[in-house]
């Protein structure tokens, strides 16, 4: 069900967010109070939905108003597995509260990206529960061996099934453009290398 309306969090500038559409029908990533959408076809191809973004709700919605961020420069490539303990380590290394949910962003290069468009169904719950997704649900799942985008999520320990998938302690989404497709998409990452 609906839980939240983006128009009003929208009107703020600095906003920061990841969270999936009212009815489990699609992701939402907001960077600087901008959102981006993307909903699955019938197809199961993804497609963006951003024209009228502020009129959509969400179901899930994790965010933040952030008026500065920290800019702090990863100097070595990282895998998946090494990724939430980099920012664990950094979130400790600058005074944050690792007790608490952070938001954070990534701008760059990235490789071995796996994602995903909810589209009625959460295609990581239904495969920790051996669940067979229906086909109506079906959703967008891709791997990108190569994208340049925007990665923003939550770091937060000891918050699976609440902020983040079981074993890790982000929820992350990436915000990018496809060659074939115009306008910018985002999906939920399953796992993801930095370079």
């Amino acid at each position: 069900e609906a839980r939240v309306e983006l128009a009003e969090l929208l009107k703020k500038p600095n906003f920061y967010a990841i969270g999936a559409l009212a009815g489990l029908q699609g992701e939402i990533s907001v960077i600087d109070s901008r959102a981006t959408v993307t909903e699955v076809t019938d197809q199961a191809q993804a497609k963006p939905a951003n024209k009228d973004a502020a009129k959509r709700q969400a179901t899930m919605l994790i965010g933040a108003y952030v008026d500065e961020w920290l800019e702090i420069v990863c100097d070595r490539d990282l895998t998946d597995t090494e990724l939430d303990d980099w920012i664990k380590s950094e979130i400790q290394q600058n005074r944050g509260d690792v007790g608490q949910p952070v938001m954070f962003m990534m701008r760059g290069e990235f490789s071995d990206v796996h994602l995903h468009v909810i589209n009625g169904a959460c295609p990581v719950h239904a495969r920790v529960r051996q669940i067979e997704i229906p086909e109506s649900e079906r959703p967008f799942d891709t791997t990108l061996s190569s994208i340049s985008g925007e990665v923003v999520g939550v770091f937060a320990l000891d918050a699976a099934g609440k902020l983040t998938h079981p074993a890790t302690s982000t929820h992350k989404h990436l915000v990018y453009r496809a060659k074939d497709i115009a306008g910018e998409l985002n999906g939920h990452i399953e796992s993801i290398s930095v370079k």
